[in-house]
């Protein structure tokens, strides 16, 4: 079972080109946590993995929730982390094998991919030819990471850059501070087609008076409402509008 987190793409990408070489089932995470199957029964030499981004050196709001509630039943499997980065992974490794050790769980192998930084309030993804050489590089990452998970290579190739007991602070300081939804904005380009609000994983957005609004104080800060948007509508904080949108060329998103 593979486990994974995705607003744009980039992680359904990697969990898919690993199952393909293991046969694994997927999951998503934020199917699992609308429709409350936050446990799994391993079949007979079934591993479990998790493909989840990084989200300011640490983990994704969501992903923290999902582990946190996940129970798996079971023969001993082979347990495997595939953490995604623009810049680096931070503390986020030892974040999650924090988050699975009192299930009795611990991981035999860690990767990391760096791959498109979706935070587009700092990064720039509007030249289609750089991002296509970014995935191009990470595709060949993602090839061995799935020939090693196939073939249950243990070791740990994603290690963390900091103890995670120091990056603890900084991570809930800043990313208390990203996920405040004040800092969302709607243009009159919109077009009411609700996407938005279908897929925001923590249900965040609400259509009133045909456009979206934020109805929770904070979100999981994904910006998958942004990069997905058909009319480029949404922007953050009034730092978005040059830096372009993105979704993984080579996935489906649910719409």
């Amino acid at each position: 079972m593979i486990y994974y987190f995705t607003a744009t793409g980039n992680d359904q990408h990697v969990a898919e080109r690993i199952a393909e070489a293991t046969g694994d089932r997927l999951a998503s995470i934020t199917e699992c946590l609308w429709n409350g199957t936050c446990s799994c029964v391993l079949e007979d030499g079934e591993g479990l993995g998790f493909v989840v981004p990084t989200y300011f050196g640490g983990l994704p709001s969501v992903v923290v929730e999902f582990l946190e509630r996940l129970s798996v039943e079971g023969a001993s499997p082979y347990v495997f982390l595939v953490g995604t980065f623009g810049t680096g992974c931070g503390g986020m490794s030892s974040f999650a094998s924090s988050l699975l050790e009192p299930k009795g769980l611990s991981f035999d192998a860690t990767f990391g991919v760096k791959m498109p930084d979706t935070w587009t309030p700092v990064f720039d993804l509007s030249s289609a030819e750089e991002v296509a050489a970014m995935n191009a590089k990470a595709d060949g990452q993602i090839g061995e990471i799935a020939e090693a998970v196939a073939g249950r290579v243990r070791g740990h190739r994603l290690k963390s850059m900091v103890p995670w007991k120091l990056a603890k602070g900084m991570y809930e300081k800043y990313y208390k501070t990203a996920s405040d939804t004040a800092r969302f904005s709607v243009g009159d380009a919109c077009t009411s087609c609700g996407l938005c609000e279908r897929q925001c994983p923590t249900r965040a957005i609400e259509l009133q008076g045909g456009r979206p609004a934020w109805v929770r104080d904070r979100c999981a800060v994904c910006l998958g409402c942004l990069h997905r948007c058909p009319a480029f509508a949404i922007q953050y904080n009034g730092q978005t509008q040059d830096h372009g949108q993105y979704v993984h060329p080579g996935v489906r998103l649910p719409g």
